[in-house]
């Protein structure tokens, strides 16, 4: 039997949680037009950082434009009569039936109005958020319905970590406690984290609880989809 000797020492232990984690973008969505019609304008690249309210898409608004005109004179003329009328009313010339029905036209060709620059606004696509841009998926002159994938647009700094623990562990996991996060993309790398938030409930299937943690990605070196190894430090070394 061979024996081998060693000098005892002393060290710091911690206990670690390894879980299997996947980042998600904090805001991330693919941008649909909500209304049918041909593109006559792109305003931005593949790939390219744009900002919030920035237009991205214009869909033929020919015809809306022209409606917006035609609403906007009948708006000037339903003032005009309502300014008559309340200046009738005050000089007791003109019913109070008169008024109301003045007042009712001219409140309606405001409502019109608005419905038409509501309408040219989601005409233009503009993005809803700052972020990152995907692939362009459209072209000039193409004709677009509802849900047709445009481009997805997220925000990489920060990313959010998504990831699990066995409920004999949940006593250990707290908000604001080190997570370590690892992708196989850097390898020997390693990202810190924090926990931001704990699932509501255990899910009964696998008895696991979710776990959401932030990790702040200031070079855009991690990407929303990628999966990695989330090392999570518990309790006290």
């Amino acid at each position: 039997v061979t024996v081998s000797a060693a000098p005892v020492t002393t060290a710091t232990w911690q206990q670690e949680i390894h879980a299997v984690a996947n980042l998600v973008a904090v805001a991330g969505i693919e941008l649909t037009p909500q209304l049918s019609g041909q593109v006559t304008g792109i305003y931005f690249q593949s790939g390219e950082y744009v900002r919030k309210g920035q237009r991205l898409i214009q869909i033929d608004d020919s015809n809306q434009l022209a409606q917006l005109e035609s609403d906007e004179a009948s708006a000037k003329l339903a003032q005009i009569n309502y300014r008559r009328a309340e200046g009738l009313l005050r000089a007791n010339a003109t019913s109070q039936g008169s008024f109301d029905s003045a007042q009712a036209a001219y409140a309606s060709a405001n409502a019109a109005v608005a419905n038409d620059r509501a309408t040219l606004a989601k005409l233009a696509l503009s993005a809803p958020f700052s972020g990152w841009l995907g692939v362009r998926e459209v072209s000039l002159g193409q004709y677009l319905t509802p849900g047709t994938p445009v481009a997805a647009l997220n925000v990489w700094d920060p990313l959010r970590v998504e990831f699990t623990v066995p409920q004999d562990e949940f006593a250990v996991v707290h908000q604001g406690q080190e997570v370590q996060v690892s992708v196989n993309a850097y390898p020997g790398k390693r990202f810190p984290a924090r926990v931001v938030a704990l699932g509501s409930q255990v899910d009964p299937g696998t008895r696991n609880v979710t776990v959401d943690a932030t990790v702040p990605n200031p070079g855009n070196l991690l990407r929303p989809g990628m999966f990695g190894e989330a090392l999570l430090l518990a309790g006290t070394p």
